[in-house]
């Protein structure tokens, strides 16, 4: 991967990451948050594991 690819993808996920926490922190502000809001929050959780791997993967191939 080209240093311009990876810096554009890193930028990415950095702008999801800010936009999941963003939404992460609307839903802990709720006091009885709606079934759809729970399984939206699982399914940040999830994405944010996924960008930890890309993430991981990035490195790893920038840095063998």
């Amino acid at each position: 991967m080209y240093t311009a690819d990876v810096l554009n993808r890193v930028q990415a996920l950095r702008e999801e990451i800010a936009a999941i926490r963003g939404m992460n922190n609307k839903y802990s502000e709720q006091e009885k948050p709606a079934g759809l809001a729970v399984r939206a929050n699982g399914d940040r959780e999830s994405r944010l594991k996924e960008i930890m791997l890309e993430l991981s993967g990035i490195a790893k191939d920038q840095h063998p």
